[in-house]
């Protein structure tokens, strides 16, 4: 039995259509019926989940019991559960949610895009899925449509704090919108609070620590024309869940008797093209004000297996790593002519940066100056 087989089971969804059966009242009930007053009653401090161990990728899997929406069956039909990976080692826990529609018309999520939207009060957030859908054809001429959202650690903690929850599920035929009810909020909350943002602040711990017990890895490449220093590490490398990634590079160059600057290196993969073409498609920001870059080089466009790829440097101003070493966040924004998106660096991350930054960056900027005013 597949992944979704395992999901559609634990939802009490209709089998695959292998006999027809003759009343769909009749013929399936789902498991969790509308919330009760005593439904209400199980909102304690501590609540009952179900776990399941998975020795070859080291992790325990903890699933938030029942349906969380509980649509009887109707025309349109929407099943959601909750789901998170904790790993044996430093890895960042993984929060997300599976969604069934079922229904007498397809809705065809996206593949691209914001499929899924949460109202957490007031804010949107924006979803996509992860991977393939899965459609089948189920009994008494139903079909269904179940996906995967994997979500990042600012969106779990964003949904943590909700005081209200309201999501629409968006296909290119059709939607679905659910309001969630009170304790099912109150539910999430203290799932979120109880096992995935105690393992997240443990995995952050151990990957602090153990960075601190490493040294910088660098590459120096020097010669009469000038010397190139390559920081391995990736500031920026999405998971291949995402329809959209970005794998972020750094590096510095000093050319002769020129000031020393700052690179990025930006791999986009996806689907379809994004067609970065200028300056103004990449930019840099740092505590929420924008950094445009000295210019772009390097353009390459790839055909791959899965899809896409675009690659381009972006070359910083000197200032700019100034104002690098003294932020809070950094965030890539890329965009072309056919989509955009961004991406922050982790906290992590950005204090390797820094580093980088401080160590070989610096004492080459201070050597320019000085040379400058002699």
């Amino acid at each position: 039995m597949g992944l979704f087989d395992n999901l559609m089971s634990a939802l009490g969804a209709p089998k695959a259509n292998k006999t027809r059966a003759a009343d769909p009242v009749t013929s399936w009930q789902p498991q969790t019926a509308s919330p009760t007053p005593q439904a209400k009653t199980q909102v304690l401090k501590k609540i009952a989940v179900e776990t399941k161990r998975n020795d070859f990728e080291k992790c325990v899997t903890y699933k938030l019991p029942g349906d969380l929406i509980g649509d009887r069956l109707g025309d349109k039909n929407l099943r959601m559960l909750i789901n998170c990976d904790v790993y044996d080692d430093e890895r960042t826990p993984h929060f997300y949610i599976y969604l069934i529609y079922f229904g007498q018309d397809w809705i065809f999520v996206e593949e691209e895009g914001e499929s899924l939207a949460f109202l957490v009060g007031s804010e949107k957030m924006s979803l996509c899925r992860a991977g393939d859908d899965r459609h089948d054809v189920m009994e008494n001429a139903m079909v269904s449509e179940a996906m995967l959202y994997p979500l990042t650690p600012a969106e779990v903690n964003q949904l943590s704090k909700a005081q209200s929850l309201r999501l629409r599920l968006r296909g290119s035929h059709n939607s679905v919108e659910r309001e969630l009810k009170s304790h099912v909020v109150a539910n999430i909350k203290t799932f979120i609070n109880d096992y995935y943002t105690p393992n997240l602040e443990k995995s952050r711990k151990s990957i602090n620590e153990k960075k601190e017990r490493s040294e910088l890895k660098v590459t120096v490449d020097s010669n009469d024309e000038g010397s190139t220093v390559i920081l391995h590490q990736e500031l920026i490398e999405d998971g291949i869940g995402r329809a959209q990634r970005l794998s972020v590079s750094a590096y510095f160059v000093q050319v002769a008797n020129d000031a020393p600057v700052i690179i990025f290196g930006l791999v986009y993969s996806g689907k379809e093209w994004l067609f970065i073409k200028k300056d103004s498609d990449l930019s840099v920001e740092v505590d929420g004000d924008t950094l445009i870059p000295e210019g772009l080089d390097g353009f390459d466009r790839q055909t791959t297996d899965d899809g896409v790829t675009e690659t381009v440097t972006l070359m910083m101003r000197p200032k700019h790593a100034a104002f690098i070493l003294k932020a809070k966040s950094v965030t890539f924004n890329v965009s072309g002519s056919e989509g955009s998106f961004s991406r922050v660096v982790p906290n992590e991350l950005l204090g390797i940066l820094k580093e980088f930054i401080s160590k070989y960056w610096v004492p080459a900027n201070e050597i320019y100056l000085a040379k400058s005013k002699s």
